[in-house]
C-alpha cells in the first residue's frame, strides 16, 4: 500500500473513499461545509437526521452522486477535542482505512484535523494506523483478497510540506517494521525453524552491508561458550539452537550502545512438561521478542540513528523428546551459575539466561529483553498490555514515554527483592520457576536479573499484546500484532 500527502482539497480529490475526520460537537469543519454546499446542504441533513455526534469511532456515509470527485464521503467521528493524541489519529486512520476495505475501495483519501499542536507527530501517527490497518497475513492463501492500493492524506496548514512528508514517511517505516514482525510471528513453525529465522536475520544484514553485520553461534560453539541454557532447551528438538547477533554501526561515531535481547523460541511445545492441546495451538508466537528484535533493524539503516545498536536472540524449538531436558536435571550456563529446571514449559527465560549475559559482555548503556514470557502477565494485565520491569527509573520513564507515542502499552511491576528468595534452589543457585501461582511474572523478572549484573536492564513481558485473538475497531487486527517494534524505535529515537 502506497501512502502519500495530497496538496488538493477534500472537494477536489478523486478516490474510492474520502473520510473526514470530525470532533464531537464542533461545527462543521471547512472541509465538510464546501462539500455540504456543493451536494446542495445534504450532507448537514444527513448528519442532523441520523443524529451524527461524531462520538470517536462513529461513522457517517453517503453517496457524493458526482457532486465531488470520491465517490463516496464518509464523517468520522474523533470523539471530544482535548488535548492532542497520536493514538486519536492512529485509530482514526486505522478506522479509515477498515472502511474502505469494506467498501472494496482501491483509493482512499484521509482528511483529519492536523492543525494540532504536534501536527508532525499526528500525521506520523496517521500513517501508521492506516498501513498497519491494511495488513493481512496472506502467504498462504491461494486467492488473497483486492487489497487497498493507495492512501492520500491531506495536508496540513501548519507544517511545511517537507516536515509533512518526513512525518509521514517515518510513520510508514515504523509501521513497515511492525509488519515484518508480524509476517514472522504468524508464519508457521514448519517454515520458522530457528533456522529460518536466523536466515531472517542474515538478510537484513546483507541488505544494509555496511552498516549490519551479522554473527550466529550453533551448537558446538554453544557448547565452547558454556551455553547450558540454550543448548539444554533445544536439545529436545531434531533443530540446531543457535545464537544470533545482529549489530547495528551508525555512520559517525556512536553517542550510545543498546542492547535488544528478545525471546526466540520458534515453538513451545512445554518439552516434557508438555502444554495442553489448547494452549499449543498458537505457541508459533513464542519467537516474538526476537521478530521485534528483528523488526528494529529493518528499520535502523532508514533511520540513521547515531547509535550503536546490538540485537540478540537465542533461537530454539523446545519438544518432547527421549533427548529433552527433564525435570529436575541443572545446567550451567555461561555466567557460571547454574539452574535446577523443575518444569521445561519455563524454558523462555532458560534460553534468556545465556542471551542475556551475552549481551551484558557487549558493555551496553541499556540493554532491555522482550520475551514472551508467562502467563502470569495476562493474568495480572490482560492481553492489552506488556509488563516492564526494571529497577532503573530513568529507563523506566523512557520506557514509558516511548510506549505513550508508540501506542503500544506497558504497566511496571515491581522487581520485589523479598520474592528473590521464591526462585533459590536447595541444588543450584537457582531454579526456572518460584513459589506456586502467585507472583509468576515478578519472579520471571527476578530471575532474568541474576544474569545482567549491573547493566542498566528492563524487561518487557510481552506475553499479553504480542497476539491478537480478535479484530479491533483500530490498529490492531486478528494475530500477531507486532507489538515492541514500534515501542522500541520510538526509544532509540528519542535517544
Amino acid at each position: 500500500m502506497r501512502i502519500f500527502r495530497s496538496t488538493l482539497q477534500p472537494h477536489q480529490i478523486d478516490s474510492g473513499l474520502l473520510v473526514i475526520g470530525v470532533f464531537e460537537g464542533a461545527e462543521l469543519a471547512a472541509p465538510v461545509a464546501k462539500i455540504d454546499a456543493l451536494l446542495g446542504g445534504h450532507l448537514k441533513e444527513h448528519v442532523v437526521s441520523e443524529e451524527f455526534k461524531a462520538k470517536e469511532g462513529a461513522q457517517l456515509s453517503m453517496h457524493a452522486h458526482g457532486k465531488v470527485p470520491a465517490r463516496k464521503i464518509v464523517l468520522l467521528g474523533l470523539g471530544e477535542k482535548k488535548a492532542f493524541t497520536p493514538r486519536k489519529f492512529r485509530a482514526a486512520a486505522a478506522r479509515a482505512v477498515r472502511a474502505a476495505e469494506a467498501q472494496k475501495a482501491v483509493s482512499l483519501a484521509l482528511c483529519l484535523p492536523f492543525d494540532a499542536s504536534e501536527s508532525a507527530n499526528a500525521a506520523k501517527a496517521a500513517a501508521e494506523g492506516a498501513v498497519l490497518a491494511a495488513y493481512r497475513f496472506t502467504a498462504y492463501k491461494k486467492d488473497a483478497k483486492t487489497k487497498l492500493e493507495d492512501v492520500a492524506v491531506l495536508g496540513s496548514s501548519r507544517l511545511s510540506v517537507k516536515a509533512f512528508d518526513a512525518a509521514l514517511d517515518l510513520g510508514a517505516q515504523f509501521a513497515a517494521a511492525s509488519l515484518y514482525a508480524r509476517d514472522l510471528v504468524n508464519t508457521p513453525s514448519l517454515d520458522m525453524t530457528p533456522r529460518h529465522l536466523a536466515k531472517e536475520a542474515e538478510k537484513l544484514a546483507e541488505a544494509a552491508p555496511n552498516r549490519i553485520a551479522f554473527k550466529t553461534y550453533g551448537r558446538a560453539e554453544l557448547k565452547k561458550m558454556g551455553c547450558g541454557g540454550i543448548l539444554a532447551v533445544a536439545q529436545g528438538s531434531e533443530h540446531e539452537p543457535l545464537l544470533v547477533h545482529l549489530k547495528y554501526r551508525p555512520v559517525g561515531k556512536a553517542k550510545k550502545r543498546v542492547v535488544l535481547v528478545g525471546k526466540g523460541v520458534t515453538f513451545d511445545s512445554g518439552g516434557l512438561s508438555l502444554k495442553p492441546a489448547d494452549a499449543m495451538m498458537d505457541m508459533k508466537i513464542d519467537m516474538a521478542g526476537a521478530a521485534a528484535v528483528l523488526a528494529v533493524f529493518k528499520a535502523l539503516p532508514l533511520l540513521k540513528l547515531p547509535i550503536e545498536v546490538h540485537g540478540i536472540a537465542a533461537l530454539v524449538e523446545n519438544m518432547p523428546s527421549g533427548t529433552a531436558i527433564r525435570p529436575g536435571d541443572i545446567v550451567h550456563t555461561m555466567s557460571g551459575k547454574t539452574i535446577e529446571i523443575l518444569n521445561t514449559d519455563a524454558e523462555g527465560r532458560v534460553t534468556l539466561a545465556d542471551a542475556l549475559y551475552y549481551g551484558a559482555t557487549l558493555k551496553p548503556d541499556v540493554m532491555i529483553d522482550l520475551a514472551t514470557l508467562t502467563g502470569a502477565c495476562m493474568v495480572a494485565l490482560g492481553q492489552d498490555l506488556s509488563g516492564l520491569m526494571t529497577d532503573d527509573e530513568k529507563l523506566s520513564t523512557r520506557l514509558h514515554g516511548a510506549s505513550e507515542a508508540a501506542g503500544e502499552p506497558l504497566w511496571r511491576l515491581p522487581l520485589v527483592p523479598e520474592y528473590a528468595e521464591l526462585i533459590k534452589s536447595r541444588h543450584a543457585d537457582v531454579k526456572n520457576i518460584g513459589g506456586g501461582r502467585c507472583g509468576g511474572a515478578i519472579t520471571a523478572g527476578l530471575f532474568l536479573k541474576e544474569f545482567v549484573g549491573t547493566t542498566p536492564w528492563a524487561h518487557l513481558d510481552i506475553a499479553g499484546p504480542a497476539y491478537n485473538e480478535k479484530d479491533y475497531n483500530d490498529e490492531r487486527s486478528w494475530g500477531a500484532s507486532g507489538y515492541g517494534a514500534r515501542l522500541l524505535l520510538e526509544f532509540l529515537k528519542r535517544m
